[in-house]
């Protein structure tokens, strides 16, 4: 076994408990060494920018959560105010969206994931010039299963992508095929 653990990732993770842990064996310390910058441009996009983008609508069996395609969240402080419906589409007073995306977002449960959304995003991703992994952040172990299914039931996702679920309750050997 090798003496020494490099962990290198390209997200947001409490540091200080990372350390905690790796410094916990053999009393051992830990570095963290941080860079800036980074080696492939991130583009980062919001709700309504892939709505418009990929000109995505809800079919109709989505919208109402049958056929398990939605996975709605527990409850909490995303309840109090659906920020969806005062979705206008303006951006500093001017229209940059179609009716049609401010449509759908208005119609869009907040607190309901639209896996079908994820999909959708992932096949617009095929048609990109550059390969490198997708990152889908989802909240919890039902959530992650959920959409795992319904990508690995799309044929040309299934072909082109390797989905790969990692969380707590995965074992470790199924969790390094990420690596």
């Amino acid at each position: 076994e090798k003496q020494v653990k490099v962990v290198v990732m390209s997200a947001t993770f409490d540091v200080q408990r990372w350390k905690n842990y790796f410094g916990a064996e053999d009393g051992c310390s830990v570095a963290v060494v941080e860079a800036s910058g980074r080696p492939y441009s991130v583009q980062t996009y919001f709700l309504e920018d892939l709505v418009e983008k990929l000109a995505w609508r809800p079919k109709a069996h989505d919208q109402e959560g049958k056929e398990g395609n939605n996975r709605r969240l527990p409850p909490g402080a995303w309840d109090r105010t659906n920020c969806n419906l005062a979705f206008d589409g303006k951006q500093n007073g001017v229209q940059v969206y179609s009716q049609a995306t401010v449509h759908t977002v208005r119609g869009l449960d907040e607190a309901s994931i639209q896996l079908p959304l994820i999909a959708s995003v992932l096949h617009w991703v095929l048609t990109w010039p550059n390969r490198g992994g997708v990152l889908v952040f989802l909240p919890g172990w039902q959530e992650i299963g959920q959409c795992a299914d319904l990508l690995m039931s799309d044929a040309t996702l299934k072909q082109c992508y390797e989905i790969v679920k990692l969380h707590s309750s995965v074992p470790p050997q199924e969790q390094a095929k990420a690596m």
